[in-house]
């Protein structure tokens, strides 16, 4: 009963060369950054440079397995990674830091793909896109174990002052509860035995 009540904690695995990419709707083709592996938790940085692409003709801009973007439609596989969050630290258009919005991807998805995304014209957008053209972006994300993810409070997040109600004593019922159906099958097992 104790073990059930245990919160399972686990460890960031894998790696993954990942790659940064941007789809244009010119000549509907990606541009895609050369691979960053990802193998342990740290930050890193993605860069595409060189492009002249109106901000128009931007469909997409996004992280990915480099393997699942390669193979496109035909890949049916899963990134080598488990157990990671991954938060935006900055996305950078022409040099320029880009405001980004709460609602972004920060894992694996459904199928088990690194797969991030911020902007896409036929789902949402999570950053604007400046006018004009764009000669280069950079993203730089930071990996974190899971579970240390979910552990920590939020950077702006101040510490909360205890109320009386959190100081008070709190009642030693829950322990009793879980414990009574189990003494009451002893105690069944014990009559029956008797009888």
């Amino acid at each position: 009963m104790v073990m059930a009540l245990a919160v399972p904690a686990f460890a960031f695995e894998g790696s993954q060369d990942v790659v940064l990419v941007v789809y244009e709707q010119a000549t509907w083709s990606n541009i895609v950054s050369d691979p960053v592996t990802i193998n342990a938790p740290g930050e890193y940085t993605f860069k595409l440079s060189g492009m002249n692409i109106d901000s128009s003709k931007v469909a997409t801009i996004y992280i990915k397995d480099a393997t699942a973007v390669a193979e496109g439609d035909s890949f049916t596989g899963t990134s080598n990674l488990s157990d990671l969050t991954v938060l935006t630290k900055s996305i950078k258009i022409n040099g320029e830091e880009v405001a980004l919005t709460e609602g972004y991807g920060t894992g694996l998805t459904d199928e088990g793909v690194l797969d991030i995304g911020w902007y896409n014209v036929w789902w949402k957008n999570f950053i604007e896109l400046p006018d004009g053209a764009i000669t280069d972006v950079e993203v730089v994300v930071e990996v974190v174990d899971a579970a240390a993810a979910a552990e920590a409070p939020a950077d702006d997040a101040a510490p909360a002052e205890p109320t009386e109600a959190d100081t008070a004593e709190s009642p030693e019922t829950g322990l009793a509860l879980a414990v009574i159906p189990a003494v009451v099958a002893l105690a069944a097992a014990v009559v029956s035995k008797r009888r």
